[in-house]
């Protein structure tokens, strides 16, 4: 090039216009710098993949902008996109295509550069694939079904005396309250009568577990039969003063002998029905019932669970095993199932007590006997089982009961009983219970039956 520029000067210098000469000096100026421009393009775009540019890449790559305009550059990472102003970066199918010189692969890269991602399927629930429930435990028992295998007699050691059923018990009282008090005494004897049950047949555990265990002559094992033995004595007297006390609350109607509870206690709900019975005569203590009366009932069922699944437990041990369970682990299964059980008996109790109080608000004027169990358990005209006789048979369900005194049904033949009812009703005095009824368990208030009527 210097050589030309010199050739040029030196034959041409006189002969031609000096604006011809510096026009053409402009251009070839212009068209080197472009030159230059070219080679330090070409160097740029060869080092961006080069070794020298791994740090600076990295660092751009850890870099989180702050300020949007650095955000709407910077690359996605959810997506794997290009920021604005960014050239994307080649991947290895751009580059084969490239190579092989597949058009149809260019072609293919050039439209899903700068398209959208592909999302994965996000797993929706529709109405004809309902989720896929999980495993439960077991389902939960009801305590009704504790409490009648509690409250059954067993086959030995039974207690001689007077079968007395609640309605027997609260019949001739003197006043509304002697009512309750009667009735608090008869549940107070059913628990005590439960828990002997309960110490005769946890004696019998005890004696078919020894063969099942490693070490039965242990101490811990004969400490365990000798407590046993000690409680059992202890609920026998306690069955006793029971017996006693409610034969002195009867009076002349005690029996001869002991009285013996023929009516389990109820382990259903409860329906209180506060709002209609006390919409007129709001009563502090009826509310407090009427709040109670459902914990109370929760925690029942609760304690029903915690007996089956401590009867589980204790059963596993009796079962054929290579390495028979040690004496301990017996004793302490067996400790746990017997205190499972002593809590529920309790509850149970206390849960009649609060029945029989709320009771009492909600009718405090005398009422009938069999009125009144009517607002303490539920009753069925057949099939007694258990502690119960044919006169007032307890239901083996869960079907709440409710105080009588808001609409019941009247079973007594005594229409000199003074009535109860509130808003002026009358008591009604209604025939045995229809043909479609018989045998099956239900309670003698009037709304169950207006609906088993209404559907025959």
């Amino acid at each position: 090039m210097r050589g030309y520029l010199v050739k040029f000067s030196v034959h041409d210098r006189g002969s031609l216009p000096l604006a011809f000469i510096l026009r053409r000096c402009v251009l070839r100026c212009f068209l080197l710098s472009l030159m230059v421009l070219g080679i330090s393009g070409v160097a740029q775009a060869q080092g961006r993949y080069g070794e020298n540019d791994l740090d600076a890449q990295e660092s751009a790559a850890d870099h989180t902008p702050v300020n949007p305009l650095h955000a709407l550059a910077a690359p996605s990472e959810a997506t794997g996109l290009p920021g604005r102003g960014e050239m994307p970066i080649p991947t290895l199918a751009e580059e084969n295509a490239s190579n092989v010189g597949n058009a149809a692969a260019r072609r293919a890269f050039a439209a899903d550069a700068f398209s959208e991602p592909t999302r994965q399927p996000v797993p929706t629930l529709s109405p004809e694939s309902p989720p896929q429930a999980a495993p439960a435990d077991r389902l939960r028992i009801k305590p009704s079904h504790v409490a009648r295998e509690i409250y059954t007699r067993p086959q030995s050691g039974e207690l001689t005396g007077v079968s007395l059923s609640l309605a027997e018990a609260v019949r001739g009282a003197g006043s509304r309250r002697s009512q309750t008090e009667r009735a608090h005494s008869y549940w107070e004897l059913s628990a005590a009568v439960a828990d002997y049950y309960l110490a005769l047949r946890e004696v019998d555990e005890l004696t078919q577990t020894e063969r099942f265990i490693q070490d039965p002559g242990s101490a811990a094992w004969r400490s365990a039969v000798a407590g046993q033995t000690t409680r059992l004595a202890a609920a026998e007297q306690a069955v006793e003063a029971a017996q006693f006390k409610m034969q002195r609350l009867m009076g002349s109607r005690a029996p001869s002998n002991l009285p013996v509870p023929a009516d389990r206690p109820h382990a259903g709900r409860y329906d209180t029905r506060f709002d209609e019975i006390f919409a007129s005569n709001p009563s502090a203590a009826a509310r407090q019932l009427h709040e109670l009366l459902p914990l109370t009932y929760d925690a029942l069922r609760n304690q029903a669970q915690a007996v089956e699944t401590a009867e589980s437990r204790f059963a596993s041990l009796l079962e054929q095993r290579a390495v028979p369970a040690g004496a301990q682990d017996a004793v302490d299964a067996h400790a746990l199932l017997a205190m499972r059980r002593r809590e529920f008996i309790a509850t149970l109790r206390s849960y009649n007590l609060q029945i029989a109080d709320y009771a009492e608000l909600a009718a405090p004027g005398n009422v009938d006997a069999n009125r009144l169990v009517a607002m303490f358990i539920n009753t069925s005209s057949r099939g007694a089982s258990g502690w119960s006789t044919p006169e007032i048979a307890q239901t083996e369900a869960d079907d709440a009961v409710t105080p009588a005194s808001a609409e019941a049904e009247v079973a007594s033949a005594n229409s000199d009983a003074p009535s109860t009812y509130r808003n002026g009703q009358t008591q009604r005095v209604r025939r045995p219970l229809i043909d479609a009824l018989m045998g099956r368990e239900h309670s003698i208030l009037v709304r169950p039956l207006r609906r088993l009527r209404n559907g025959r």
